[in-house]
């Protein structure tokens, strides 16, 4: 057994033993030793447990808890904290429960202590709240002193207080392009900027995150980013982590996760809505040597790196003849910078990559190379034809049906399928179109906005 089936066990014994209905007690003792350990008995219970999280908050333990979070010495707030962050971790109710007990204006206060423990376990809480819940994400941006409150965490020298900052207002974004559009109205770009190349590689990530979530569906996010000096540092630490693979001969272990999240951002800056290149974006691109760069991840054997170079050099030379005219190219199949070759032959074999993923990454920048580009359009359609297998369709459905990729898919395929213009193709087509339509009814508002993106460019001249 792993050592995760021995915890498990061990919570299972606990819990049907029925400890949960002595410890809740303990919450509300004199004794700051039994409340405190109280407190962690509770969050290693809750982790990762759904009975354990079910029962504790059957015994009434979150009004006790949110007691907790005024009025107690530093550690005991802290514990609360920890304790409520991993009871309402990706539970629905018990998020929306702790929030009526009142937890959410107690845990913005905290957010102004001057202990870093503090203010960072109270920066978790809220982030687990948060999570993947509109309802929770409204009222804490409802709460006036919320947004002050985690830009100021920002503001601090730790590192670890940066990031729990960052990952609370990450969660607090979800997938609303209106309450990215308002955080991004209060967050400091070049703060985020300047995180980014701290050298912290978690801290990193959590900035490219942040930074791909305000600008995904938003021009104006993405033109702000880049006024403010924001995309500057994100092509500075591709490279960095490019370089980096370079010299170590190819190992990936270090900046796999690194390059994915850039180059997810990198894409978000390059394309606005219906398609329409960030053209100042396309050009710094390409002055800051990104193109140059991203061939380096030609020759790497993961199919997503390759997949996802391929992604951004597409959305670079989106409707750019600029871009089309600074890179040399012996054929349509052979892109050569400072004697870097990237053949497209490179990308059709990605489109049948075992990597479901890889593959549709491969078809979405195909289609951005082929949709309006007449001599790509020509040179393909005599020679190729990329489908996904019914069970590759319906794998990508139960996946990702629920997030923008799976109308990246139905986009491409329409796109691919345009200029092969036989029988099977017009199916396709009608499918497509029928499916994106479908879409629009959907609770989350990203898949909405993508949809229509798709739509627009689909009929945008």
């Amino acid at each position: 057994p792993t050592e995760r089936d021995k915890v498990t066990k061990y919570q299972e014994l606990i819990r049907s033993h029925g400890a949960i209905s002595y410890i809740v007690p303990l919450l509300a003792s004199t004794s700051y030793d039994l409340k405190l350990n109280a407190c962690f008995c509770l969050c290693q219970l809750a982790k990762n447990n759904s009975k354990c999280k079910k029962e504790i908050v059957k015994a009434s333990a979150l009004p006790k808890l949110v007691s907790l979070l005024q009025n107690q010495p530093h550690d005991i707030m802290v514990a609360a904290s920890i304790a409520i962050a991993s009871v309402v971790e990706d539970e629905p109710g018990n998020q929306r429960g702790v929030v009526e007990t009142g937890a959410v204006g107690y845990l913005v206060n905290l957010l102004f202590s001057d202990v870093s423990l503090v203010h960072n376990s109270a920066a978790h809480a809220i982030e687990n709240i948060a999570c993947k819940n509109e309802e929770c994400q409204d009222i804490i941006l409802a709460n006036s002193k919320s947004k002050a409150g985690l830009a100021r965490l920002l503001k601090m020298k730790e590192n670890q207080t940066k990031i729990s900052g960052l990952f609370a207002l990450y969660a607090i974004a979800g997938s609303k392009l209106d309450t990215k559009k308002v955080i991004a109205n209060f967050i400091t770009i070049p703060m985020l900027a300047d995180m980014i190349e701290l050298g912290d590689l978690k801290l990193e990530l959590v900035c490219a995150d942040a930074l791909n979530a305000l600008a995904t569906g938003q021009s104006d996010n993405a033109y702000r980013i880049h006024k403010e000096a924001g995309v500057l540092p994100v092509f500075r630490t591709l490279h960095g982590a490019i370089r980096e693979m370079v010299h170590s001969h190819g190992d990936l272990r270090n900046v796999r996760e690194r390059i994915l999240h850039l180059t997810d951002t990198l894409y978000s800056f390059l394309l606005a809505q219906a398609l329409k290149p960030n053209v100042e974006i396309q050009d710094a691109f390409y002055e800051n040597n990104s193109v140059y760069s991203l061939l380096h991840l030609s020759g790497v054997e993961d199919n997503l790196l390759r997949a996802k170079s391929w992604l951004c050099i597409a959305a670079y030379m989106r409707d750019n003849q600029r871009a089309y005219r600074n890179l040399k190219k012996g054929t349509l199949f052979n892109i050569e910078q400072n004697n870097q070759h990237l053949n497209i032959n490179d990308l059709l074999s990605l489109t049948s990559s075992e990597v479901l993923l890889a593959k549709v990454t491969a078809i979405l920048s195909l289609a951005l190379f082929v949709y309006n580009n007449k001599p790509f359009e020509k040179a393909l359609s005599t020679q190729y034809r990329i489908d996904l297998s019914y069970k590759e369709f319906t794998k990508l459905k139960e996946d990702f049906g629920s997030s923008t990729i799976y109308c990246d898919i139905i986009f491409s395929q329409i796109i691919l399928a345009s200029f092969l213009r036989d029988v099977l193709s017009s199916v396709v087509i009608i499918n497509g179109i029928k499916e994106l339509i479908s879409l629009l009814t959907e609770s989350t508002e990203l898949i909405v906005i993508s949809s229509l993106n798709y739509l627009a460019a689909l009929i945008r001249t």
